[in-house]
């Protein structure tokens, strides 16, 4: 069960990068697709756990995957170029249902901790999340204006914050699953 606890948080790394292929007629952010599908396929085996955060975060998972969907069929189709109002919208949606959906995996991690009677790790995840959220939320708010280089800081800040995020899980998962 750990490495597919390993693809979520490989998805959640991905969804970070952000890199776009530009086709003739429309872009596709092809990390991002990876990425909530490497999620989704990570989180499903934990839908049947006890703790039923996992459950919510699968179906936030699902929500985020379907409107990113809906955004592409959009940009194909030309309802929507990539960087219009419909599609910042798109982006906006899909960056705050993203930053609900880490935030209940986050608290995934911290209710299993509980359940195996561990140590309280709950000040580690959150401050953890926090840093990923504020690099949600920065990329997002940057992106949206297009500031030149200040858009290049600001998203290898989420990179790291989001594989600072995925390592210190990856640990905390280890020693709450070790027997």
């Amino acid at each position: 069960m750990k490495s597919k606890l390993e693809l979520a948080l490989l998805g959640i790394i991905l969804q970070s990068v952000d890199f776009i292929l530009d086709f003739d007629v429309f872009q596709l952010n092809i990390t991002s697709a990876i990425a909530f599908v490497l999620i989704i396929i990570g989180l499903l085996p934990y839908k049947t756990e006890q703790n039923r955060l996992f459950s919510k975060c699968l179906k936030s998972s699902i929500r985020i995957a379907v409107i990113f969907a809906v955004s592409v069929v959009m940009t194909v189709f030309n309802f929507a170029t990539y960087n219009s109002s419909v599609s910042m919208l798109f982006f906006a949606i899909i960056s705050v249902l993203y930053m609900y959906m880490t935030y209940y995996f986050t608290e995934c991690i911290v209710l299993q901790a509980k359940m195996v009677a561990k140590q309280d790790i709950s000040k580690t995840m959150k401050s953890t999340w926090t840093l990923l959220g504020v690099g949600i939320v920065g990329y997002y708010f940057v992106a949206s204006m297009n500031l030149g280089i200040i858009v290049l800081i600001v998203h290898v800040a989420y990179i790291l914050a989001a594989l600072y995020y995925a390592m210190t899980v990856r640990n905390l998962w280890n020693q709450i699953t070790e027997v």
